[in-house]
């Protein structure tokens, strides 16, 4: 059958994947929140203002990550709304978990840009578990992120 064959017209009701990106304190985690029956997934403790959602424990490694998300995926619950605060957070807490394995302290020191090859197949593990959740749970999956500031120093001195 052709793809032309195949194409829908309108739109889905497929559960979504979002991101809110944006500068801290702005009000993406209030606003994700907002949503229907929300779990967070919290990578930094910026959720103490939070008051509408079930806020899971604080996760300090990539292995924790893994396990809050695990549990949502195959435990009953009745969420209908995964949030991770934040990705950019994740980042971090990937590049730790590449680091301790290749028993380094920064990605960086591992040989020939490796370290980045790596890390994106955590990414892979994440990104896999939220379409899992997303396609099998049934729920909407908000991506909290916030762009990196980094002061560059004047090249003419």
């Amino acid at each position: 059958m052709s793809f032309l064959a195949q194409a829908r017209q309108g739109s889905s009701n497929r559960p979504k994947i979002a991101m809110l990106y944006g500068v801290t304190g702005i009000g993406k985690s209030s606003e994700a929140a907002r949503m229907p029956k929300c779990v967070f997934v919290p990578t930094e403790d910026n959720q103490d203002h939070i008051d509408s959602a079930t806020i899971l424990p604080l996760c300090a490694s990539f292995d924790d990550v893994m396990g809050e998300l695990t549990e949502i995926a195959n435990a009953e619950h009745d969420f209908e709304t995964l949030t991770v605060d934040s990705i950019s957070s994740l980042d971090k807490l990937i590049n730790g978990k590449v680091c301790s394995e290749n028993n380094v302290d920064q990605i960086d020191k591992i040989p020939y840009g490796k370290g980045k090859e790596f890390a994106i197949k955590h990414w892979y593990d994440f990104w896999n578990v939220l379409a899992y959740i997303r396609d099998n749970r049934n729920m909407d999956v908000v991506l909290i992120a916030h762009p990196e500031i980094k002061k560059v120093p004047n090249p003419e001195g």
